[in-house]
């Protein structure tokens, strides 16, 4: 139950390089995503992962992509989620292949026990690149390339190999309960019809991060992860032309990754519904279950009409059971109208509060 709590409450603690979703400077506003320049002395193609990213024995289980974690992550998570075992904090982070790191993320934290957050950026090849997010500190052998780091993104050049260590994971529960792990491949993006919306080049180019283990440790990560159905790495595109199911954008503030707006399905059991409720309605942003799992997002379109969600606050999650209504209409194959209510409401109807989503 506690590292649930936690989890959600890490998603407070974003990386020191994104605001909103979006790539902040810190030291170099002419590139703000330093990691995805090209390099020269990295080739193309797919590489190999032949260490795990931490000692299996330090974690409790792994949710795969996919994950839903407003109001920092509305729209399914595009990295994995190593969750810590009661042994797992302040362990070492591995690199799994080798590598360049091109940016460092760093941000002051008010923890007790931790004041300091990092994310490491590495490119594996020039179209696959790496993150590694919750970091309590970096290893000594980076500390001593990179000197004293600002608030935001640094923009740095350090090479490493398979097995370095890169850094610590939390020293403590209460900072983060997990380690993020995410892949990006350029050569694989994702068909948003408008990916300007989402506001985070990472996220156009998630791919599976497990697929470029060696088979042996591939088959021990997959031991780990906590999911039922397929595909076992997770999913984070869903969107369908002229149906619900997917992300939408509020049209307003469409890059804004608060005000983003989800109807997915669970990271654990795909076969349930759950809506990623961005901030700016009448109730909490949060993940929510649908009571009797239905309508299906998957099938409602713009000849649906109005439709309405029971939800309640996602089971097992560590906080008191609350309900609430979301109503949503399909105005055209791209806009939503989407309008919420505390309580189970019977007949609701549109308010002067309803919101504009588009995709």
């Amino acid at each position: 139950m506690k590292r649930w709590i936690l989890i959600m409450a890490a998603v407070i603690i974003l990386s020191g390089c994104k605001e909103n979703g979006n790539f902040v400077p810190g030291g170099h506003e002419e590139n703000p995503s330093n990691h995805w320049v090209s390099v020269e002395e990295l080739g193309h193609g797919s590489p190999v992962f032949t260490n795990l990213p931490i000692d299996l024995n330090n974690v409790d289980f792994i949710f795969p992509l996919g994950h839903l974690n407003p109001p920092g992550h509305v729209l399914p998570t595009d990295h994995a989620y190593f969750v810590l075992a009661d042994c797992g904090f302040n362990k070492p982070v591995i690199a799994p292949g080798d590598g360049i790191i091109l940016e460092i993320g760093f941000k002051r934290v008010n923890t007790p026990g931790q004041n300091e957050d990092y994310d490491i950026f590495i490119a594996y090849t020039n179209n696959v690149r790496g993150m590694f997010g919750h970091l309590s500190s970096i290893s000594h052998l980076i500390r001593a390339r990179v000197g004293e780091l600002i608030e935001g993104c640094n923009p740095v050049h350090i090479r490493v190999s398979a097995g370095d260590t890169l850094g610590f994971t939390a020293k403590v529960n209460g900072t983060s309960a997990a380690l993020d792990f995410g892949i990006f491949n350029s050569d694989s993006t994702l068909p948003f019809r408008h990916p300007e919306w989402v506001g985070d080049l990472d996220y156009l180019h998630t791919v599976c991060p497990f697929k470029f283990f060696t088979d042996s440790l591939k088959e021990l990560i997959y031991s780990k992860v906590r999911r039922t159905g397929n595909p076992r790495c997770g999913k984070v595109f869903y969107d369908r032309y002229g149906k619900l199911v997917g992300a939408w954008f509020y049209s307003k503030n469409p890059g804004n990754w608060h005000e983003q707006l989800s109807f997915v399905y669970d990271v654990v059991d795909p076969n349930s519904i759950r809506i990623g409720l961005g901030e700016g309605f009448r109730i909490p942003s949060f993940s929510y279950a649908v009571y009797g799992n239905s309508p299906n997002p998957a099938y409602i379109t713009p000849d649906s009409g109005m439709v309405v969600y029971h939800v309640y606050t996602s089971p097992g999650i560590g906080v008191e059971l609350h309900q609430y209504t979301i109503i949503v209409k399909m105005l055209d194959d791209y806009t939503i109208k989407v309008d919420a209510f505390e309580g189970i409401q019977n007949d609701p109807h549109f308010t002067n509060q309803a919101r504009i989503f588009r995709r």
